[in-house]
C-alpha cells in the first residue's frame, strides 16, 4: 500500500513539473510547423493547445537552444520578447515573431505564461523541452552566372552588304538562390576601330528564341553607343529585366555601324560588370564576367564576278563600292558588267508638308516602294502613320490631333541601318486651335404680304357705303311720309 501510494505520488508530481512540449512550435506563415529557416525567412509562432486557462497577456520569447530546461531557468531573449493576448479560449494565434534579416543559429521557442521571465515548468511552454526548437541558417545570396550562350558568334568579317545590324556577342544569364532583376551591364570597347565614330547604336535584346540571331520577337531592353573610343558604355534596363530562380535566359549585344569605317578595323568589347537584385531585396553577387565578345573586322564590299549572261549573282554591291565602271549586283539581283553604272541608293532632301490632317512628303530619289514614317516629337517615338514611296514621295492621313502645338516627323532610312539620321528627316510644325461653331449669319426674310391689310380697309368701305345707302333710303321714305301728311 505504501509503494502504490508513493507511486501516485510520483506521478503527480511529474505531471505537476513536466512542460507541455509540442503545445506550441515555430512555424511559417501559414502556421505549418517548420524547424529550418533562412536568414531572409520571417519565423511565426503557433500553438494546437491552449496557453492559458482564458483570456490573458503571455510572453513569447526567442531564446538560445537548451536541450535540458530546468525549472527556474532565467529566459534570457536573443530579440527582445513579445506579448501576445490569448483569446477566451486560452488559445494563441498565429503571430509573427522574427522577421528578417534573423541570425543563424539554434533557437528555442518558450511562452512565459505569468510573464516573470522565469521557466516555470507547471505553467510555461517550451518548444522545445529537450531537442532543437528551430534553426536558422545563413541564405543563400541570389547569385547571377554569365556565360557565353551556345549560338554565340564567332570571329567574323563585316561589309556593309551583310546588312545594318551585326551579333556580337550571345550571353547566358542564370539566376540562383532567387528571382533576380538585372538592372544594367557595363561594356568597354576594345579593337584598332573607332568606337565612337565606327559604331552607330549598341543594342542589347532578350533573345526570345535562344538562336543567336535578331527576330522579330526578339525585345530590345537597351541601346546607347560608345562616347569615346576604347570607352565604356552602361547599358541602363529601365524598370530591369526579371530572371527567373534556377532558369536561364539568353540576351544579344548587336552593332550598327557607321558608313565612316575603314578596311581591316576591328571591333569588340568586353562585358565587365553587372548590376542586379534578388527579388527579396538583397544585391545579387554577379559571377562569370568578364566576357569577351567576337571580334569583327571591316572588310569592303566583295566585287561580283563579271557575268554576261543574265543569270544571278550571289551578293548585292552597294554604291560605296563603286568608281566609275564597276562590276555589280542590282537590287533585283540581276547580272550587270563593268560597262553599267553604278547603282543609286535611295536618297534625297526631305520635304513635309502638313494641311488638315493629310500628310505630304516629297523630294526623295531612287526610294521606290520604300517605308516612310510619320511620327510626333521625333523619329525614335511610336510611328502614327506610314506610307510607301512612289516616285518623290507619298502622303497619309493623320488622325485629328487635339488641340495646340503638334510637331510632326518625316522619317525614312536611307541606308536601312536602323538609325534616322539628321538627313533621313524631317519636321513640320502645326497649331491647332479650338475651333468655335459658328452660327450661321441670319438673313432676313422677305415678309410675306398680309392680305388682312388690304382686307380690312376694303371691308371698312363696304360697310360705310352701305351705311350711307341704308341711310339715304330712310331718308327718301322720310321725305315721301312728310309729303304725305301734308
Amino acid at each position: 500500500m505504501e509503494k502504490f501510494a508513493l507511486f501516485i505520488f510520483l506521478i503527480t508530481f511529474l505531471s505537476l513539473t513536466t512542460a507541455v512540449n509540442a503545445t506550441v512550435f515555430a512555424s511559417d506563415s501559414s502556421g505549418n510547423e517548420k524547424n529550418v529557416f533562412y536568414s531572409n525567412e520571417t519565423v511565426y509562432i503557433n500553438a494546437n493547445e491552449s496557453v492559458a486557462s482564458g483570456s490573458a497577456s503571455v510572453r513569447v520569447y526567442v531564446v538560445a537552444n537548451n536541450d535540458s530546461w530546468d525549472n527556474g531557468t532565467i529566459l534570457t531573449a536573443v530579440i527582445p520578447y513579445i506579448t501576445v493576448s490569448t483569446n477566451s479560449n486560452g488559445n494563441l494565434a498565429l503571430t509573427l515573431v522574427w522577421s528578417p534579416d534573423t541570425t543563424a543559429g539554434s533557437y528555442d521557442l518558450v511562452v512565459d505564461a505569468n510573464n516573470d521571465g522565469v521557466y516555470n515548468k507547471s505553467i510555461d511552454f517550451v518548444d522545445n523541452e529537450t531537442a532543437l526548437g528551430f534553426q536558422i541558417l545563413t541564405a543563400p545570396k541570389p547569385t547571377l552566372t554569365f556565360a557565353l550562350g551556345e549560338k554565340n558568334p564567332a570571329n567574323h568579317n563585316w561589309n556593309s552588304t551583310n546588312g545594318s545590324q551585326d551579333v556580337m556577342v550571345q550571353l547566358k544569364i542564370t539566376a540562383s538562390a532567387q528571382d533576380i532583376i538585372l538592372s544594367s551591364m557595363d561594356l568597354i570597347a576594345s579593337g584598332s576601330g573607332d568606337d565612337q565614330r565606327g559604331i552607330s547604336t549598341i543594342r542589347v535584346l532578350a533573345d526570345s528564341n535562344s538562336n543567336g540571331d535578331i527576330d522579330d520577337a526578339d525585345n530590345l531592353i537597351a541601346f546607347g553607343k560608345f562616347l569615346v573610343d576604347n570607352g565604356v558604355y552602361g547599358a541602363s534596363i529601365q524598370n530591369g529585366y526579371t530572371i527567373k530562380e534556377n532558369k536561364a535566359v539568353y540576351l544579344i549585344v548587336t552593332y550598327s555601324m557607321s558608313s565612316s569605317v575603314v578596311d581591316n578595323e576591328t571591333f569588340n568589347f568586353q562585358v565587365i560588370s553587372a548590376s542586379a537584385v534578388g527579388v527579396a531585396g538583397t544585391k545579387a553577387v554577379i559571377t562569370g564576367l568578364p566576357l569577351v565578345s567576337s571580334t569583327k573586322t571591316i572588310i569592303g564590299p566583295k566585287v561580283a564576278e563579271e557575268k554576261t549572261d543574265n543569270t544571278t549573282c550571289s551578293e548585292y554591291i552597294n554604291q560605296s563600292s563603286c568608281s566609275g565602271g564597276c562590276k555589280w549586283c542590282a537590287n533585283d539581283n540581276s547580272c550587270r558588267n563593268e560597262d553599267d553604272a553604278c547603282p543609286t541608293l535611295c536618297n534625297g532632301t526631305l520635304s513635309l508638308s502638313v494641311e488638315q490632317n493629310t500628310a505630304s512628303i516629297s523630294g526623295l530619289n531612287n526610294c521606290e516602294n520604300k517605308t516612310l514614317y510619320i511620327k510626333e516629337d521625333g523619329c525614335n517615338n511610336e510611328t502614327i502613320v506610314s506610307c510607301n514611296v512612289t516616285g518623290s514621295g507619298c502622303s497619309a492621313n493623320l488622325p485629328f490631333p487635339s488641340e495646340g502645338n503638334h510637331t510632326y516627323y518625316a522619317c525614312i532610312d536611307f541606308n536601312d541601318d536602323s538609325t534616322f539620321e539628321s538627313s533621313e528627316q524631317t519636321s513640320e510644325i502645326i497649331s491647332i486651335q479650338q475651333q468655335v461653331q459658328q452660327q450661321p449669319a441670319s438673313v432676313e426674310k422677305p415678309s410675306e404680304f398680309n392680305y388682312l391689310y388690304l382686307i380690312i380697309p376694303v371691308a371698312m368701305v363696304l360697310i360705310v357705303a352701305a351705311y350711307l345707302l341704308r341711310f339715304r333710303k330712310k331718308s327718301n321714305e322720310y321725305e315721301k311720309l312728310k309729303e304725305k301728311w301734308r
